[in-house]
């Protein structure tokens, strides 16, 4: 996770809270994969548990991230 950094100008707002602690503001994260050229992966991180999504872990744009978060922090 070290290579990860906090995606900057994302609305919070539009984040459900963590569903592992509650936290109520997560990170969108993005990185890149060593070897695969100029492609942006996605991910939302929770700062306080580290607690993100395990299947699918990675997504092609923010919005994606934040739509199946979201999903998942419904149920």
């Amino acid at each position: 996770m070290s290579r990860m950094k906090k995606l900057e100008g994302v609305n919070q707002s539009e984040l459900y809270p963590c569903p592992g602690c509650g936290a109520k503001k997560p990170d969108v994260m993005v990185w890149y994969i060593k070897g695969v050229c100029n492609r942006r992966n996605y991910a939302v991180v929770c700062p306080k548990c580290g607690y993100r999504l395990k299947e699918p872990y990675k997504f092609s744009s923010p919005e994606k991230a934040i739509a199946f978060w979201n999903k998942e922090a419904e149920c």
